[in-house]
């Protein structure tokens, strides 16, 4: 079996990010299209409405980085584990 050279392997990546990229432009409408497709409605009541206690401060990121922290673990963690074989294979190959 022959292995892909390192730059063949960067090209498919690239090539492969700017397919998702423009099809995901392709997909999403952009924003002025979507307020006139759903204009807002007029309100029908001139009652104050009553605030809810947030459940946490006004500003924090707690979760988004716990949530953030867990995704790079995910990530990088099988990258870790075989890096040795990695580097092994690319010395040895």
């Amino acid at each position: 079996m022959k292995i892909m050279p390192i730059a063949f392997r960067l090209f498919l990546l690239i090539l492969t990010g700017i397919v998702l990229a423009l099809i995901g432009a392709a997909l999403n409408p952009p924003a002025h299209v979507m307020q006139t497709l759903t204009p807002t409605p007029a309100p029908t009541t001139l009652a104050e409405t009553p605030t809810p206690s947030p459940a946490s401060a006004v500003g924090t990121t707690d979760r988004i980085v716990v949530l953030a922290v867990v995704l790079v673990l995910i990530v990088f963690a099988p990258i870790f584990w075989r890096w040795r074989s990695w580097m092994r294979s690319l010395i040895i190959g």
